[in-house]
């Protein structure tokens, strides 16, 4: 998982987003995914920024789409954890 802090051009708030993320075809059914979130949750944690998660694209829609429930979203939502009080929506 590439990740990098981001700001928009609507807003001068950051994000820390996931440019990839990409699990070795023989570790996708372990939990390999799940702890590379886990991780990332904790880095914007430390940062004070919320993680920013999304899909662009439309390669392999149902097995990303399965994936992105697992998170509580379905594909095709951009999904954003941690303090969001003061993000966006001031």
């Amino acid at each position: 998982m590439g990740l990098k802090i981001s700001d928009f051009w609507w807003s001068d708030d950051k994000a820390l987003m996931d440019a990839f993320t990409y699990v070795a075809p023989e570790a996708r059914k372990t939990r390999a995914f799940r702890m590379m979130v886990n991780e990332a949750k904790k880095m914007a944690s430390q940062a004070g920024l919320p993680l920013l998660m999304a899909n662009f694209g439309p390669v392999d829609e149902d097995r990303k789409s399965k994936l992105f429930k697992r998170l509580g979203r379905q594909l095709g939502t951009t999904i954003i954890t941690g303090d969001t009080s003061k993000f966006l929506w001031k």
